[in-house]
């Protein structure tokens, strides 16, 4: 009986003591800087603005701190200048030049 019992703690103690050995997996690492973005259709940039956020597969409206949820992926599309007109851009291929992780 004492074995079983010894035998049992030590089961009990190297169960507690064994960790899974997984490897968190980063979003720099699924998509690397220098990946294409291809755009399949036209998206309008509002005035006054030079990014916009694309969340589930279309543009976020521009609200404040509620525009898209950053705890889920989401992409910022920037242009160099900000304008007083809205503008569209066009489907096309775009290459990823900066990738940021909260």
């Amino acid at each position: 009986m004492n074995k079983i019992i010894i035998l049992f703690v030590a089961l009990l103690i190297s169960s507690c003591s064994l960790s899974l050995d997984y490897k968190l997996v980063s979003v720099k690492e699924l998509l690397p800087v220098g990946s294409t973005l291809r755009l399949t259709q036209t998206i309008e940039m509002p005035a006054d603005r030079s990014f916009i956020y694309i969340a589930n597969g279309k543009v976020a409206p521009l609200n404040n701190y509620k525009t898209v949820n950053i705890y889920e992926p989401y992409c910022t599309l920037h242009v160099y200048k900000e304008t007083t007109y809205a503008r569209q851009i066009i489907p096309n291929q775009f290459e990823i030049t900066k990738i940021v992780e909260w």
